[in-house]
């Protein structure tokens, strides 16, 4: 079975993500980052190599984008897809979301 790596998955999220909205996607985008065996360090390393084919170069801007800051679009709909308990929690996991995407985009070049 042939099955995308984690190069190809992001850069499909990102266009996904830079042309409508959708919380599924940003959650998607998320655990990747922050799940993929080695986390966002390794994902980051396994980014470099392909940072210059403009497939990944376009889904890295949109993601780039959608993820800019806290407040953004990106961290809030992965708050609002976990459905947290309270507000508390939903800071928390918005905070987070930010944090692991812009240390894979720095990381990665």
């Amino acid at each position: 079975m042939k099955v995308a790596d984690v190069v190809a998955m992001l850069a499909l999220k990102g266009f996904a993500i830079g042309e409508c909205y959708a919380e599924k996607d940003a959650y998607d985008i998320y655990m990747l980052c922050a799940h993929h065996a080695g986390g966002p360090r390794a994902v980051a390393e396994r980014l470099r190599p392909a940072r210059d084919e403009a497939p990944v170069r376009r889904g890295l801007a949109a993601i780039a984008e959608k993820f800019r800051a806290e407040e953004a679009e990106g961290p809030t709909w992965v708050a609002r897809f976990f459905s947290p308990a309270g507000a508390h929690e939903f800071e928390r996991l918005r905070l987070d979301a930010f944090m692991t995407i812009q240390e894979v985009l720095r990381l990665s070049g």
